[in-house]
């Protein structure tokens, strides 16, 4: 194999384990929106924590110096405008992911504790804490971002 092709290969798998990653955590996020069993949302959110620290951002380095590397492997430069606008974008994102949404995850992963502490099984307070709009948006924009990414790819403008 190439220089060329491993990297791609690198590049591609790191690609799949964030699609994976974002699979996860948007399904645990749309079930937070229907779950009022707190040991059941709970459970979600922790799941969300942990895919993104272990399998997101991971994924995220693989993608981001796979991609680098495979830049001039490639031919292309990192001032052509669909790289630059692809590693802008991944950076946006992972603020996004990690100062936006896992905070948020958190917040209400303490409102379970707090509920199970005091001996409530089911309630609605959880579920609005963690479907809260703007959790939601933050979320509907990280899934969005992979359309743009895969656009990028694809089209590759102004190269």
């Amino acid at each position: 194999m190439s220089r060329y092709e491993i990297l791609l290969f690198l590049h591609l798998l790191g690609v799949f384990i964030l699609i994976g990653a974002a699979g996860v955590s948007t399904a645990a996020g749309v079930a937070m929106g229907r779950i009022t069993r707190v040991r059941t949302a709970a459970f979600l959110l922790d799941l969300q924590h942990r895919v993104e620290w272990f399998v997101t951002l991971p994924g995220a380095i693989v993608v981001l110096v796979a991609g680098l590397l495979l830049v001039d492997t490639a031919g292309y430069s990192l001032s052509d405008g669909w790289i630059t606008g692809a590693i802008v974008l991944l950076v946006l994102t992972l603020v996004l992911d990690f100062g936006g949404l896992i905070p948020r995850n958190r917040r209400a992963r303490r409102v379970a504790d707090r509920m199970l502490a005091e001996g409530i099984e089911v309630g609605e307070e959880l579920r609005r804490a963690a479907a809260a709009p703007l959790t939601m948006a933050m979320g509907v924009a990280l899934d969005l971002s992979f359309v743009v990414f895969l656009w990028l790819m694809v089209t590759k403008p102004g190269s």
